[in-house]
């Protein structure tokens, strides 16, 4: 297989990254994202019109081409800002993984 189609073969679509940060979160220890999983499992993916590599499931900022993620929470008393990177493995496909976590 080439290297163009093996790039073509890892591309992360929006329902990918939206099934990865599902996962994430059902998975996760934090409450406050947590409460958003209804939302997530149905809300509408819409994408960035000026920047057509980024779209968007609510607050959650999904950069498909840069495979990251980024969301802040504003839940008093709770402000997080979470970041995390989307990781294509064999075994598990695509996956989401929180990599910093900045609160206030």
């Amino acid at each position: 297989m080439c290297k163009s189609d093996q790039n073509a073969m890892l591309q992360l679509t929006g329902e990918e990254a939206r099934a990865a940060v599902i996962a994430m979160v059902e998975h996760s220890s934090y409450e406050e994202l947590k409460m958003s999983i209804p939302f997530l499992q149905s809300a509408e993916i819409t994408k960035d019109e000026a920047e057509p590599s980024l779209v968007h499931i609510g607050q959650w900022r999904l950069d498909l081409k840069k495979r990251r993620f980024i969301v802040t929470v504003d839940a008093p008393p709770i402000f997080a800002e979470y970041q995390g990177v989307f990781e294509n493995t064999p075994a598990k496909g695509w996956t989401a993984k929180i990599t910093d976590i900045r609160q206030n």
